[in-house]
């Protein structure tokens, strides 16, 4: 790599010299050439610089990177060695480089918090369809762990807490005939292949505190397709628990497999 245009060697750069930057902890670096490689040059020319914390961020697709640093002498020591570096094979300017002028506790935490929320989006389980193999839904509750419902053994998923990604198509909405009333079940399917897998008591869109998924219909991560009974598929539910009189009101079609 060609170093002579560092800063303190005969080339300033004039980037950010329009308004004075307060120092941080974190570099602001930009003017990043174009190859495919130079982003993995640029981070392994942070590694070595004393006090770099691990990984760079990326900005802009790309174009900018935020490096983080243990304090602020390290970031300016870092910042002096690396102003103006050039890559190989590139004729440009050089780096220019500068401190972050935006919070850096307040995006420090956010990062923080972005981690926290991907690690446990990673651990969260799939739900897969049974017969299909198709994603349905993931929640951040394994699910032998969840309460089920007395009526009909289904699992209770409280939405806010529980339910992270649900894919479904709309179903049939029926109201069926309890012992203490009528119970509205907004039904939902499989988008692949359109058997059965949950009903909530209110529409997709409508706000709902539980929605219920049906007792065998989803398998956790990529294991294989179980068999089902093939009337799900066609629409049938649950029976009615003994002692109840449920009674299908709903005078709609029944969804088909595609």
């Amino acid at each position: 790599r060609d170093m002579s245009n560092r800063l303190g060697e005969g080339k300033v750069s004039t980037f950010k010299q329009a308004a004075w930057v307060q120092p941080s902890k974190t570099l602001y670096i930009t003017n990043i050439p174009p190859p495919d490689n130079a982003l993995p040059d640029l981070e392994a020319s942070l590694r070595v610089q004393d006090g770099f914390e691990p990984p760079m961020r990326l900005g802009k697709g790309g174009a900018v990177v935020f490096a983080d640093f243990k304090d602020i002498q390290s970031a300016t020591n870092a910042l002096h060695i690396l102003m103006s570096m050039k890559f190989d094979n590139w004729t440009g300017e050089g780096l220019r480089i500068s401190y972050d002028k935006d919070d850096t506790k307040k995006k420090r935490k956010q990062r923080e918090d972005q981690e926290v929320m991907e690690k446990a989006d990673r651990m969260c389980p799939r739900l897969l369809c049974c017969i299909c193999g198709t994603f349905c839904l993931k929640l951040s509750k394994p699910l032998e762990k969840l309460p089920r419902r007395g009526t009909d053994s289904s699992h209770v998923i409280n939405e806010a807490k529980h339910l992270v990604e649900l894919v479904a198509n709309k179903g049939e909405v029926l109201h069926i005939k309890r012992d203490k009333g009528v119970e509205t079940q907004c039904r939902l399917q499989c988008e692949h292949c359109s058997a059965l897998i949950a009903y909530r008591p209110v529409p997709i869109g409508e706000p709902t505190k539980y929605m219920y998924l049906l007792p065998d219909v989803v398998s956790v991560g990529s294991a294989p397709p179980a068999t089902r009974p093939a009337e799900r598929c066609l629409g049938a539910w649950p029976a009615a628990p003994s002692g109840g009189t449920a009674q299908v009101t709903a005078d709609a079609k029944r969804p088909k497999l595609t």
